[in-house]
């Protein structure tokens, strides 16, 4: 499973994307019943990663991949996120 998110620069830094992405994690976790998401964020993509860190994703230090994007015309490198539920609702 993997969580993303896009904010139009017109909404962005007023929580929005905190408050969504944190909806979507506990649907998944409580009613979904799924143990673990692991996801990536775009190195690039400060904002995106921070707020991954913020919510209590983990990145794996030994490990980048590379995502393709609609809007942008080549791969970009990304790091891997994972949060697992025990943790999550510690």
């Amino acid at each position: 499973m993997s969580l993303g998110w896009y904010i139009n620069p017109k909404y962005q830094k007023q929580g929005y994307a905190t408050e969504a992405a944190l909806a979507m994690i506990d649907y998944m976790f409580n009613e979904v019943k799924l143990e673990k998401y692991k996801t990536s964020a775009a190195i690039p993509n400060v904002a995106s990663w921070k707020l991954m860190e913020k919510l209590g994703f983990v990145r794996d230090k030994n490990k980048k991949i590379f995502n393709e994007y609609t809007f942008i015309n080549e791969p970009v490198e990304s790091y891997i996120y994972e949060l697992n539920k025990d943790k999550y609702f510690k």
